[in-house]
């Protein structure tokens, strides 16, 4: 699957979550986890709603905007390894190309993680107990999976000149 695709797909996802909870959520929802994944502060569910909502619409418009902006900038603003080879112009349309990919890639991670964040704010809000260090657990791993990512793309093959 490509990764617009699933950033879409990530995208859905957490839209759907979210309207499911402006109807199934009790009155009253967390508005702050702590690190053990206990409420500590409290807010409406419509408040919840229209905070997740803008939350959403936010991420999604700085990913797109910038997935759109990309061609437009001039070659100095570019870090990307190996730039001579990919500003020239023969080589530049791939390399938009392929740093929109990545940047929808870090979109549909971005995105899991709010679904995942938001789910466990759904369950505290219905009762449930989260297992102790959830909310660090997914933070954690979206944080070291990127950082990851961000080097493997940094060193890795895929910005790599092919051998002249």
């Amino acid at each position: 699957m490509q990764r617009r695709t699933f950033f879409w797909l990530c995208l859905l996802a957490y839209a759907a979550l979210i309207g499911w909870q402006a109807f199934a959520l009790p009155d009253q929802v967390p508005a702050h986890l702590d690190v053990l994944g206990n409420a500590t502060r409290w807010h409406g569910r419509t408040a919840h709603v229209v905070q997740a909502l803008a939350i959403g619409a936010f991420v999604a418009l700085v990913l797109v905007g910038a997935a759109r902006w990309l061609p437009r900038l001039p070659p100095s603003q570019v870090n990307v390894p190996n730039v001579g080879y990919w500003m020239r112009p023969e080589n530049h349309p791939r390399m938009i190309s392929m740093m929109r990919e990545d940047l929808a890639g870090v979109g549909a991670a971005t995105f899991l993680l709010l679904t995942l964040v938001m789910s466990a704010v759904g369950a505290v809000a219905r009762g449930r107990v989260l297992p102790g260090g959830f909310t660090v657990s997914v933070v954690g791993l979206y944080c070291v999976g990127l950082l990851a990512w961000a080097v493997w793309l940094y060193v890795g093959p895929r910005y790599r000149a092919p051998p002249a």
